[in-house]
């Protein structure tokens, strides 16, 4: 059983979860229930605050004393260890140093080593040369840094054209004029590293999230999207008349849930070729980048209220970075 894909999918992001599960553990305070005592009392405070309409300054400074207080609960003491390219503005280098001057290379070096064990034992698993594997992941891992390191640009940021359309253009590029070269090929998994993401993904979504959405969120969440990607589905199968069920499912996903991340979830799960998942992620970000834009202005044209404004937008544009992009262009209330 262990010897396929999507068995040691779930195996290997178990395993990334428990160790961080483990590790954070492993690092709290002593005094952690003394500390989520205060936590609670500090969230009392604050929903009598907002509830008879409090100062503004005292409600800033709880929210800030009970965010000091939920960060100091438990840290993961693995975190020093492991880095995320930050942004830049004029000179490329600055992405790979942090706030405080630091370079982030070590940390990138051991995001490298945990994603080259973890996978490297997941090829093993699957009884194929783990020695073959590791010049090519290599090559692969420094190509999604540089993808990576476009999409941290501060102009192309604020048009949140995402990591994963630079992907898709540095490889089209290679495979267009190089070629793919055949040593790479034993890390060319893409479905496996997607699915071990998925198992992480998945592990997001706590429950304390539903619960803060109420009634309606969840309305909207498990009502309104399996009705627009069923809806939306039965238009590209009877009307547009796509040929392949694959990529008008991975489209469907795509513009119903949250865009790049739903495309390649769903093309995970209904086994996409790669060239419908790149047309999917396409069009998707080519809409997006138009719709950021142009929404924001025609609902001013319209004069539309801000609260209706950020619900068609959230539940329009197909990418939640730019959701966010588009309801800070309207104003606070419209972004909330």
């Amino acid at each position: 059983m262990f010897r396929n894909e999507d068995w040691l999918s779930i195996v290997l992001g178990s395993v990334v979860l428990g160790v961080g599960l483990v590790a954070t553990w492993s690092a709290r305070s002593a005094d952690v229930d003394e500390r989520v005592a205060q936590y609670d009392e500090l969230t009392a405070e604050l929903d009598a605050l907002e509830t008879r309409g409090g100062e503004a300054t005292t409600i800033d400074r709880v929210k800030a004393e009970r965010e000091a207080l939920r960060s100091s609960l438990a840290k993961n003491p693995l975190k020093p260890y492991l880095a995320k390219i930050g942004s830049w503005e004029s000179d490329p280098r600055t992405a790979l140093v942090d706030k405080s001057g630091r370079s982030l290379l070590p940390g990138l070096a051991g995001v490298f080593a945990v994603s080259l064990v973890l996978f490297g034992l997941g090829v093993g698993a699957m009884g194929q040369s783990v020695r073959g594997f590791v010049a090519p992941f290599t090559f692969v891992f420094l190509l999604a840094v540089v993808a990576y390191v476009l999409a941290g640009q501060k102009v192309v940021k604020h048009y949140n054209l995402e990591y994963a359309l630079w992907a898709l253009l540095v490889g089209l590029i290679l495979s267009n004029t190089l070629g793919t070269p055949a040593w790479m090929r034993p890390a060319l998994r893409t479905e496996f590293y997607i699915k071990t993401g998925l198992v992480l993904l998945g592990a997001e979504i706590l429950f304390n999230r539903l619960l803060a959405l109420g009634v309606p969120g969840i309305g909207v969440s498990w009502v309104v999207t399996p009705i627009v990607l069923i809806g939306t589905y039965i238009f590209g199968q009877r009307v547009l008349r796509i040929e392949s069920r694959s990529l008008n499912m991975v489209i469907c996903a795509d513009m119903s849930v949250c865009g790049v991340s739903a495309a390649i979830a769903t093309a995970a799960a209904c086994r996409a070729k790669k060239e419908e998942l790149s047309l999917a992620i396409g069009l998707s970000l080519a809409f997006t980048v138009v719709m950021m834009i142009v929404m924001p202005a025609a609902i001013e044209a319209m004069g539309m209220n801000q609260v209706l404004a950020g619900a068609w937008i959230g539940g329009t544009i197909d990418s939640t970075g730019a959701v966010a992009a588009a309801g800070g262009i309207l104003g606070e209330t419209a972004l909330a």
